[in-house]
Formats: structure tokens, sequence, C-alpha cells
């Protein structure tokens, strides 16, 4: 998609899917929920819950170029959708669930964004 690639011509969804393909088993994340529990994401397993967030987000419509305000705290999922809408060519809009009234009216003002999703903890 013109206007939707990174140096040299490269797309975040071609990088992600060409370093899955040499090291599908590698580690990408690993990540401590706040109850202590730990879950491991290789590459394969993070560009398939990518490619799930990015059905989702077309299936609701979401379109290139389009502003997504993502209400969530930091868990794996606030990087499904990031790296998802990133897929589809949108853009997202970060909040946090910590932050005051004020701070996402700040965060939101004056832009037309698309609520994507509010979790309440992660």
């Amino acid at each position: 998609m013109p206007g939707l690639t990174i140096a040299s011509g490269r797309t975040l969804r071609g990088e992600l899917q060409s370093r899955t393909a040499e090291s599908p088993d590698r580690i990408w994340l690993i990540y401590e929920a706040i109850d202590g529990s730990v879950s491991v994401l290789t590459y394969a397993r993070f560009l398939d819950r990518v490619y799930r967030a990015t059905h989702v987000l077309e299936t609701l419509g979401v379109q290139p170029g389009e502003r997504i305000l993502l209400h969530s705290g930091q868990c794996p999922e606030f990087m499904y959708l990031w790296f998802g809408a990133a897929c589809l060519g949108a853009v997202i809009v970060p909040t946090n669930v910590l932050s005051s009234a004020a701070g996402l009216g700040r965060s939101a003002g004056g832009r037309e964004v698309r609520p994507a999703t509010v979790r309440a903890a992660c």
C-alpha cells in the first residue's frame, strides 16, 4: 500500500512476517501479569495474535489512516492491537487506564478517533 511503508520500502507487516519465518519459535515477549502469571510469546504466536487483532479491526470497519483510541493497561493485548492497527495502516492514540479524565481529554482532544478497546486491568 502506498504511504504505509518504512525505510527501504518495507512494511511493519512484512518485517514481522519475515522475522517470524526466520525464527518462528524465537521468544518475542515475556509478560508477567499483575497476578504473577507469566506468558511467553514466540514470534509465531505473536504474529497469530496480531492477525486476529487485524481481522477484528477490519470487521469493525477500521480504515487506513484512521485514528483508534486504544485505552488499555500495559499488556500483550495492547501490542496485538497496536501492531494490528499498523498492519491496516491505521494509527493508535494510546491512553492508559491510570489516566485521569483530564489526561484522557488531552490525549483524544481535537482528534477524530474511533474507540477500540477498554480494559480495566491487565
